[in-house]
Order: structure tokens, then C-alpha cells, then sequence
């Protein structure tokens, strides 16, 4: 248990160190000298009043609010050098607006423009906007016309450059998040695939594919929280996308929980606060698309839900780790889930203080949420890499417990608690089939000429004779000391007529050691569609089987001179 917990610390650690590096090296910078992000220095026109040399990341401090729906406001700068490059573009992102953009009044873009004044959701934006050649200290002039209450309290810097210098930017400023998502939904997507294809033979397997359905949930919610979709979509399922995958985040957090942890106190209560928060999750997400409620103005409500997960998942991890209850896959996993959940945790608060303009969103590196993700990646990748381990070794003390069950020690051969189950399996089954007994001649006088040991080597090599004919493919079994028995497919009689002139063959030219001794064996055979009786079983195939070996071993003991062993 405590090796489980320093390899989650260790993996957190390790994280934290590449967030550090990743902060000092990238960060938020611009990979291109010939971009620039206009921040500063806006002229804001809002409710008939104008507001000059505005922040755009502390609007809502500089510019009076609240900003309620149907509001129009007006954002203006002069547009920078970057403007004056080969195929200038401006980036510009926004929330719950639509907008038109204009330079020197000539319209250049716009966005959502029908659904003003509408009931229908317009969520965030970003978009790559041409602008015309040599815009250079030309008026940028962005309308946004509000479609939500209280729909932001900053806005993200607009990017000027050349476009793509722009794309390749904020990629660059990104890079973090983008990877970490894509590898997420790779990730995902391989595991559920592996997964789903061992499941119905492996249950167990039912947390990591709820793990692969995590991870590639989180992946999707990484990409468009940090808007990297926006390059690869239509901007307006983005912020679907988006808020759907944050709130399946709760039902997924609980689904894997559960399946990690085999709760046994409190049971019922634990259950249903888990059913309550997950049903009520997935429940926000209808409200939207049913009743017009939409997912921005249920988020407060959806941070209580996944608070309330978030202290589930703590809580068991906790006490699992306290009373050691879990083994180390299980401690490994859930400890992921435990981090990951954690860095869920931070970026609630960190969105709240920013909602309340404590914090600007800018001020958390970009490296912070996708973190989390990556560290549940990395526990779920080494719990998938111990659940091979153990279901190895599991796997090799089971085999090695049915050959101590259904092997003969002395042969290799099944034994006969291996072919009762053979006879069985048989039963359920509509071909007709072979069974064939055999017995080998002599045994006992072997044993009484020669000894046990010789005995055994007899029947050794007759097992090899067996093998020999057969192959590794038709089930051989010793169901007695000189007793055998063999499964044979199908109902070809020359072909069995075939093995045992082979069986007698090999058998006659078997020379023990210990003496010159005719070695024989007799064989008796019966196919199932001989057994006339209604309700006929594959013991009663045998019995005739072994009633015809009989007579032949009779006739053999006659023709050897060997005296006959009562049955």
C-alpha cells in the first residue's frame, strides 16, 4: 500500500516538475515575433458611456456592469504594425456574443448575427478574421451584441499578424493542452477498443473502460476549454462540446469510482449520492436542449454536483489508504482519480475568483488543468500495466492448478474428472462423435514379472503411442491404471478402423526394458448415432465403447496366451 502511494506521489511530483519547466520555457509567450496580442489601450463604448484605455482582461472591473442580454457594446483601437503584413488576420475570441467586426467602417466579419434578439444559445467564439492589406493604424471596431446575462467579466486579447504566424502562436502558446488532449482521446479510444474486446471474458476489466471513456471525456474538455477546436470545427458546437463534456466529467468520476472501490459501509447512502449527482449531471445537459435552459446559466449548480464528487473520491481514497482495504492497482487508479479530480477542484476555485475578479484567468499558466489529466493517464497506464502483471501470474497459478486437477501425473494425459467433463460438454452438443476406449494387455503381469516401475514405463510409452496417433488435438484420457479413452469428431469408421490398426501397430513394437515382453493393447469404439435411445447420453456411447473393447481385449488375451483380468 505504501509503495502505491509514492508511486502517485512520485507521479504527481513528476508532473509538477514538467508544469515548471513547461511554465519557464513556453508559458503563454508568442512563438512569433511578427504577432501581437492587443490587450491594452481600447476604447470601450457601453450604455452611452465610453471608457478609454481599457483592459481587455479586467473589463469588468474598468467597464460597469452588469452586462445583461441585449446589450450592445462597442470595443475600438487602432490596429498595430503586425497589420501591415502578407495576409494580415485578427483572432478574436469571444462568449456569449455575437459580434460584427469592422475596419475603418468597412464590415469584415460577422458571427450569430440571427440569433440576436432570439431564445437560441450563442456560446464562445474564436474565429480567424481577414483583414484588409495595410491595415496598419487603421480603426478596428468589434460590436458585440450580448446574447446571455452576465456572460463574462474579461475578454481574451485579440491576436494581430500575419495568419499563419497567428494559427502557428497560439499553438505554440498552447502546446501544453493540445498535446495532453489529443493524447487523452488517443488514449481513450485504443483502450476502450482493447477493452470492450476482452470485457465479456474479463468483467473485471469494467474500470479501465470506464478509465478509456474518462480519459477521452477529459480529452475533449482540455481542447475546447483552452478553444483549440475552434480551428477544426464550426465554432458554435464548440462550446457544446465543451459544456457537455464538463458535466459527463461527474457521472464518469462516480461510474469509475464505484468500480474501483467495492464499497461495503454505507452502501446504499453512498450509491444514491452518487446516482442523485450523476442523474442531475446529465440531467443540465437536457435541460438545454429540451426546456432552453441553457449550460452556462446551470454552471453554479453543476460546481456543487462535482464538488460533491469530488469529495467522494478524496474521501474513499483517504480512508482506503488509511485502512489499506484496496491492492496497489486499485490504489494506483484510484489515486489518479483522486489527482485528477484535485486539479478539477482548482480550476472551480480558480474560475470563481475570476468570475468575482480576484483572479484573471491569464494569471493560471497553461499548463495547470491538462496536468491532471496526464497524471490520471500515466496511473491508469501503469494500473493496466499491473493488471497484466497480475492476471499473469493469476493466469499461470490457475493453469497450473487445472493441471494438478485434470492431468494425469504419471502420463500428462487428462485424467477422468477431465473426461466426465468432456462426456459433458458433449451433451450439450448436436454432432455425432466418436469415443473410443482402449486397455492396455498385460499390465498386471507385468508389474508382478518385472515390477511397478516397469509397469509405469509401459504405460508411458503407450501414452506416447497415443500422443503419436492422435496429435495434441483430440483429447487423450487415463480413466483407469491400464484404461484410456479418446474423443474422436465426427462418425468416419474407416478412419477409426484406421487409428487402431495404427494403435496395434505402434503398441507391438513398444520393448521394455527390464524384459522381453509382448506388448499389446485391445481398443473398442461407438459413435453416438448407434445409441438408439431417446435421451441418450455420451456415458452410454462409452459404455458401448468400452463393452466392445472388452470383447476384443477378451479375443487378444486368447490369441497372447495372457491370462484375463476380471473388469
Amino acid at each position: 500500500m505504501h509503495k502505491a502511494m509514492r508511486i502517485v506521489t512520485a507521479m504527481a511530483v513528476l508532473f509538477i516538475l514538467i508544469h515548471i519547466a513547461y511554465v519557464l520555457i513556453i508559458g503563454d509567450k508568442i512563438a512569433s515575433e511578427n504577432v501581437e496580442q492587443v490587450r491594452t489601450g481600447w476604447e470601450v463604448t457601453y450604455n452611452g458611456s465610453v471608457y478609454e484605455d481599457v483592459d481587455l482582461q479586467q473589463i469588468g472591473e474598468e467597464v460597469p456592469g452588469p452586462y445583461k442580454k441585449g446589450d450592445e457594446m462597442e470595443l475600438s483601437i487602432d490596429l498595430p504594425d503586425t497589420a501591415d503584413q502578407k495576409f494580415p488576420t485578427l483572432l478574436l475570441m469571444t462568449k456569449y456574443s455575437a459580434f460584427r467586426v469592422f475596419v475603418d467602417d468597412e464590415q469584415v466579419s460577422e458571427y450569430e448575427m440571427e440569433r440576436v434578439g432570439t431564445k437560441k444559445f450563442v456560446g464562445c467564439a474564436q474565429k480567424l478574421i481577414s483583414l484588409p492589406n495595410k491595415s496598419s493604424g487603421k480603426k478596428l471596431r468589434i460590436m458585440l451584441y450580448i446574447c446571455e446575462d452576465d456572460p463574462f467579466t474579461s475578454i481574451d486579447s485579440p491576436w494581430v499578424g500575419k495568419h499563419l504566424d497567428v494559427e502557428t502562436g497560439f499553438m505554440h502558446a498552447n502546446l501544453f493542452p493540445v498535446m495532453s488532449g489529443i493524447f487523452l482521446i488517443i488514449f481513450g479510444v485504443a483502450f476502450a477498443a482493447v477493452t470492450l474486446v476482452f470485457l465479456p471474458s474479463v468483467p473485471e476489466m469494467k474500470e479501465q473502460l470506464f478509465a478509456a471513456f474518462m480519459a477521452m471525456d477529459y480529452g475533449v474538455y482540455t481542447l475546447t476549454f483552452y478553444n483549440v477546436l475552434f480551428f477544426f470545427m464550426d465554432a458554435k458546437y464548440v462550446t457544446y462540446m465543451e459544456y457537455i463534456s464538463l458535466y459527463l466529467l461527474v457521472p464518469f468520476t462516480v461510474a469509475l469510482l464505484f468500480s474501483i472501490h467495492n464499497i461495503s459501509r454505507h452502501k446504499r447512502l453512498l450509491y444514491s449520492i452518487g446516482g442523485v449527482i450523476s442523474a442531475v449531471s446529465i440531467g443540465l445537459i437536457l435541460l438545454h436542449f429540451i426546456f432552453g435552459i441553457h449550460m452556462n446559466q446551470t454552471l453554479s449548480f453543476y460546481h456543487l454536483l462535482s464538488g460533491t464528487a469530488i469529495l467522494l473520491v478524496n474521501a474513499i481514497f483517504v480512508k482506503d489508504l488509511v485502512t489499506k482495504r484496496l491492492p496497489t492497482v486499485g490504489i494506483v487508479q484510484l489515486g489518479g482519480l483522486a489527482v485528477m479530480s484535485q486539479f478539477m477542484l482548482v480550476g472551480m476555485v480558480l474560475y470563481k475568483l475570476s468570475r468575482q475578479g480576484v483572479i484573471m484567468m491569464d494569471f493560471v499558466p497553461t499548463g495547470v488543468f491538462p496536468s491532471g489529466g496526464m497524471i490520471f493517464l500515466m496511473a491508469h497506464l501503469l494500473t493496466y500495466l499491473l493488471y497484466i502483471t497480475e492476471s499473469y501470474a493469476r493466469n499461470q497459478e490457475y493453469g497450473d492448478l487445472e493441471r494438478l486437477a485434470y492431468e494425469d501425473a504419471l502420463t500428462g494425459l487428462y485424467n477422468r474428472s477431465r473426461s466426465e467433463l468432456f462426456m459433458d460438454e458433449l451433451n450439450e452438443k448436436n454432432d455425432d462423435y466418436c469415443l473410443m476406449s482402449l486397455d492396455l494387455n498385460g499390465l498386471k503381469e507385468v508389474n508382478d514379472r518385472y515390477g511397478h516401475l516397469a509397469g509405469d514405463q509401459y504405460i508411458k510409452d503407450f501414452s506416447a503411442v497415443l500422443r503419436h496417433v492422435f496429435g495434441e488435438e483430440l483429447p487423450i484420457c487415463r480413466v483407469g491404471g491400464d484404461e484410456f479413452m479418446v474423443f474422436l469428431p465426427g462418425s468416419d469408421e474407416e478412419k477409426i478402423k484406421d487409428y487402431v490398426r495404427e494403435i496395434y501397430e505402434l503398441t507391438g513394437k513398444i520393448r521394455l526394458k527390464s524384459g522381453d515382453y509382448p506388448c499389446s493393447a485391445a481398443a473398442g469404439a461407438a459413435f453416438r448415432h448407434e445409441i438408439k435411445r431417446k435421451n441418450a447420453v455420451a456415458h452410454d456411447v462409452y459404455m458401448l465403447a468400452d463393452k466392445r473393447m472388452y470383447t476384443e481385449k477378451k479375443r487378444l488375451h486368447r490369441e497372447l496366451g495372457i491370462s484375463i483380468r476380471e473388469k
